[in-house]
């Protein structure tokens, strides 16, 4: 992985993401119910863009993000353990992109 050498002879600074399709964002739910949001961008016609995403673990989300679990694999199951759990769901994503 690139790393640049920080001012502290000790420390790295890692300058490239582990993967550069999705990032990830904390909201008001994050910290009281242990989630981390995963993220896309979708680039829609003319020049639009849209945001999808949806929460997972932090120990989730870690595995996630080092391995090739593909992002609407696990957006899907996401929204169907919370419709059979009856529990509000907090993505925001419309379905496979081809």
């Amino acid at each position: 992985m690139p790393r640049t050498e920080s001012t502290d002879e000790k420390k790295y600074v890692v300058d490239t993401p582990v993967n550069p399709q999705y990032f990830v964002f904390l909201n008001e739910f994050s910290k009281d119910e242990d989630l981390v949001f995963v993220a896309r961008i979708v680039k829609e016609e003319r020049e639009e863009m849209r945001v999808e995403y949806f929460p997972q673990s932090t120990d989730q989300v870690q595995m996630m993000m080092w391995t090739n679990w593909q992002f609407d694999e696990r957006a899907i199951m996401y929204q169907r353990m919370q419709l059979s759990k009856k529990k509000p769901d907090r993505s925001q994503y419309d379905g496979p992109k081809n």
